[in-house]
């Protein structure tokens, strides 16, 4: 009798076991048909929304990657201007006088469309002067991070629909889209682990998928989508391998497909490395994200503690910290594994020893941290092979042989029960955006996630409205965010502004935003942070990191809000630090200057303490820790601020007092809504000359 074609499909991709016993395909076919593509559709629009409307932008290592995607599309090269060097920290790089882009160029070909995409709509990586419009490469990776993110998404269901009911797979996505770090640095613009999810998931439908029709047409996918996901991310050279090897377990003849496509676009690969970089790989896959700690005992015990401690259970990178539902997962594949068919066992099988190696491999590594990022970023190439494990597990539960069956609730309610920590603590990562900062990688009092949550009491005194950090941007261009959680204070600085390493007062070396006098930053009005008072009617206090050159005119605006009538401007003279108050509804102008110079040697603290009193505001200097000038009452004085916009290191609101643009360097900033005493600003000075902040994860040289 005739067999169906069903069951032709399933013997076609049948394993040949030890003997020739057929050992039967890799997971009951899903039956993927149009509600599952609707689902995907449903789902790939929701994840865009949410992840586009995500406030938390990573900007760190990509920057510029817009520019490669612009060359492409208008000169058809990778190379990219000279003058990009000038501002760049360690994104670029020299090869024989040509520059280019020191990570993977595969993100970059792959986001062209989405570059053409924005210049229609007018959104230009380039200003007329010729310029790079860092504004416009932060727009454009925003949507590129949550469209690129949420298809991932798309494909993860569609990959969990291959081993499980939609019942399932559906809420296995959402979980996945929202409880790892898909979520909190995924779809952060920007990294490249977007894309190399994406093709990752879609070798995996590709190549899993137990259908018979047109195999060698999804074997060729298959092979081009592992080849890009390699080309995104030289760690997915292991997932290349493991489904290489699944693929000739599934059935031998597939091979031939998958090894001749894979072999073509590795030679375009190298081709394409020997002309630009003169070597068959480009610099960044020998570059020191490659280099490990010596093994030992064939890997089985030489990885260093901290790498393979740090990676699951720190509070700072820790993958089973972060998202606590996968150890569910993992007990789950041990606890049926028994009841596992040939087919569960296959798959959890690969997936499992891809995980193992690819956490070795990260865990052993000089930069297992992942830089300045949240959580466990590193590890993210591993959620398609995760999710694959959390689908077969769930599909043995779902109908459990009598062994198992007792247990089916309590695995639900686990799963249930780790979802939530895990959906929250990503969606922190996701929405506040200093949980990128460094508090240790062993802090377990102050975990990154509790940024915002929790005071640490060896940081900064909480209650900053405005706080402008150099050492948390690093990219003058870029802007400057406001780490008070007050978006609208983002500082829009000029062109032309750089970044360098200054040593501070106490000796600890801090970096620095250079201001040559040609403009500095501006941001809406201190007034408008609003109040019943009104902010700039009340107490406030201003403290200043900032070095001065020898240059410039003998009067420079180190800050100023509000405009020539009515505001407050910080000034130096000569080299001596000064405050001006006016209130043009009172005819009242105060001006306080220090008896003292500042350092030219190094970064100095500058505080201006504002005490609101019944008949006007009291004003002190502080430079360091040492009061040099005041209390001076600035009577009738009822509000130090108009409506104009403030400048940082600029004139631009022409205040009253005759000064030009500041020369020389800037740190820091921060804005008080209250007058901080003695004791509220030494311990702010002993926190600043601590600089934690991002220790070690942001080696430039990395």
């Amino acid at each position: 009798m005739a067999r169906s074609g069903h069951a032709a499909a399933q013997e076609v991709d049948a394993p040949v076991a030890a003997g020739g016993a057929s050992v039967g395909p890799l997971a009951r076919p899903g039956a993927i048909g149009w509600r599952d593509q609707l689902i995907a559709l449903l789902l790939f629009g929701l994840c865009t929304f949410a992840y586009y409307r995500a406030p938390v932008q990573q900007m760190f290592d990509w920057v510029y990657v817009t520019a490669v995607s612009h060359a492409l599309l208008h000169e058809g090269t990778v190379e990219l201007p000279r003058e990009l060097l000038e501002t760049s920290v360690w994104q670029l790089e020299e090869v024989d006088g040509r520059v280019y882009h020191w990570y993977p160029a595969a993100p970059a070909v792959l986001n062209v469309p989405i570059v053409w995409f924005y210049e229609q709509l007018g959104v230009e990586v380039y200003r007329d002067d010729g310029s790079f419009n860092f504004d416009a490469e932060r727009h454009v990776l925003k949507g590129a991070a949550a469209v690129t993110a949420a298809a991932g998404v798309a494909l993860l269901y569609l990959v969990a629909r291959l081993f499980t009911t939609t019942t399932l797979a559906l809420p296995l996505s959402l979980l996945f889209a929202f409880g790892t770090s898909l979520y909190s640095s995924v779809s952060r613009p920007y990294w490249s682990h977007a894309w190399a999810i994406v093709f990752l998931s879609l070798a995996l439908l590709c190549l899993a998928a137990p259908t018979a029709r047109r195999r060698w047409l999804r074997d060729a996918a298959g092979a081009t989508a592992l080849s890009w996901a390699f080309f995104c991310r030289p760690p997915l050279a292991l997932s290349v391998i493991a489904l290489t090897l699944f693929v000739y377990a599934m059935r031998r003849g597939r091979l031939k497909t998958l090894a001749t496509v894979g072999a073509g676009w590795l030679a375009l690969f190298v081709g394409y490395s020997l002309s630009v970089y003169e070597w068959v790989l480009p610099s960044y896959y020998g570059s020191s994200h490659t280099v490990h700690h010596r093994f030992s005992l064939w890997g089985l015990v030489g990885v260093p503690p901290e790498g393979v401690l740090g990676t699951l259970v720190s509070p700072s990178r820790g993958l089973f910290l972060y998202t606590p539902f996968l150890l569910v997962v993992l007990f789950a594949v041990a606890w049926c594994w028994r009841s596992f068919d040939h087919r569960q066992r296959w798959a959890a099988g690969v997936a499992t020893a891809v995980i193992a190696v690819h956490w070795k491999l990260v865990a052993s590594s000089v930069v297992w941290g992942g830089g300045a990022s949240f959580g466990p970023r590193l590890l993210s190439d591993l959620l398609p092979w995760f999710l694959v494990l959390a689908a077969v597990s769930a599909e043995a539960v779902r109908c459990p042989p009598p062994g198992v069956r007792r247990w089916k609730w309590a695995w639900v309610a686990a799963t249930l029960l780790l979802a939530v920590p895990s959906v929250w603590i990503h969606h922190r990562g996701a929405v506040e955006r200093m949980t990128i900062r460094d508090w240790g990688v062993w802090n377990w009092r102050y975990p990154p996630f509790l940024f915002g949550l929790v005071w640490n009491p060896d940081d900064p005194l909480p209650g900053a409205l405005v706080t402008w950090v150099a050492d948390a941007d690093r990219l003058p261009a870029d802007g400057w965010n406001n780490e008070g959680r007050r978006w609208d204070y983002r500082l829009d600085l000029v062109e032309g502004i750089g970044y360098r390493w200054l040593a501070a007062a106490g000796g600890v070396p801090r970096g620095a935003f250079v201001f040559r006098g040609a403009g500095g930053g501006t941001t809406a009005s201190l007034q408008e942070l609003g109040g019943d008072p009104n902010v700039t009617q009340s107490s406030g206090t201003f403290e200043l990191w900032f070095r001065p050159a020898v240059a410039g005119p003998p009067r420079q605006v180190l800050f100023e809000t509000g405009g020539r009538s009515t505001g407050l401007t910080l000034f130096l003279d000569g080299g001596r630090p000064g405050v001006e108050v006016r209130d043009g509804g009172a005819a009242t102008s105060v001006e306080l200057v220090s008896t003292e110079a500042v350092s030219r040697g190094e970064l100095s603290r500058l505080a201006v303490v504002l005490r609101k009193l019944d008949d006007g505001f009291e004003l002190t200097l502080w430079i360091n820790d040492r009061r040099v000038a005041g209390p001076l009452l600035a009577p009738g004085v009822r509000d130090w601020a108009g409506g104009n916009g403030s400048g940082l290191g600029t004139a631009a609101n022409q205040p009253s007092l005759a000064a030009g643009e500041f020369h020389g360097e800037i740190a820091l900033f921060r804005y008080y809504p209250t007058a901080l005493d003695e004791q509220g600003l030494r311990h702010n000075l002993r926190a600043d000359r601590q600089l934690r902040r991002l220790r070690g994860w942001h080696n430039p040289n990395r």
